[in-house]
């Protein structure tokens, strides 16, 4: 299994351009990121991994995404549009992993839609194409949870695979289900050594996690006052 070190919002508040390092030399495989402009901050620092944008990337923006070499979530006709007018203008094929929305409803094609995009997109001779994933939207609950499952699975079943990164398990996910047709996991908050909400039956890996930051201060002065 591959891992994929979320570092959006700053690495949580941890600070992204100072823990990718760290986190690259412990084992992380990629980086996410929520925006084109993260990204763009990483690579500034000199962070040459692969970076994927998991939010919505505008498509005026594809163009600036390539020229970072940092891979995007594409899941509509436009993007696929845009990606080929940045291949033609620039003779860079756009990195990308396509988005399923498998019951999150927030970004990513519909799953009665996706077997024919993704086999647009394997076809498509201007993208670079590297993977395929899904968001859960309530890892603790796992009614749930197992639709999404199910839809994904209904999916890759009926797709080529080969050479793809398959992505559906961020954080409480990996503590909680097994998933076969996943080749990679996406930790967010409990690489900063923080517990996601979990699920309150069935099993549960759940490993012992420690906080990698704390706020201290120093005592520089102790003051008696007077009464009055």
């Amino acid at each position: 299994q591959k891992l994929l070190a979320v570092v959006k919002a700053d690495a949580y508040g941890h600070g992204s351009v100072m823990l990718a390092p760290t986190l690259l030399a412990s084992g992380a495989d990629m980086l996410g990121v929520a925006s084109i402009d993260e990204g763009v901050d990483l690579r500034q620092a000199k962070i040459n991994c692969e970076i994927l944008v998991l939010g919505a990337v505008p498509v005026w923006a594809v163009e600036t995404a390539v020229k970072a070499d940092l891979t995007i979530s594409i899941f509509s006709k436009e993007h696929l549009k845009a990606c080929r007018q940045v291949f033609d203008r620039t003779g860079k094929k756009p990195k990308v992993h396509v988005k399923l929305d498998t019951g999150m409803n927030r970004i990513g094609i519909s799953v009665d839609e996706a077997v024919e995009f993704i086999e647009k997109v394997r076809k498509a001779d201007y993208l670079d194409f590297g993977g395929v994933f899904t968001h859960l939207a309530n890892a603790e609950i796992r009614e749930k949870t197992q639709i999404q499952i199910d839809r994904w699975n209904k999916v890759i079943s009926q797709i080529d695979t080969d050479g793809l990164t398959l992505h559906i398990l961020n954080t409480a996910g990996a503590m909680c289900y097994d998933v076969p047709n996943s080749n990679m996991r996406r930790a967010g908050i409990g690489i900063y050594g923080l517990y996601p909400d979990l699920p309150e039956n069935g099993s549960i890996e759940k490993p012992d996690l420690k906080p990698v930051m704390s706020l201290k201060a120093r005592i520089v002065n102790i003051h008696e006052a007077k009464d009055g």
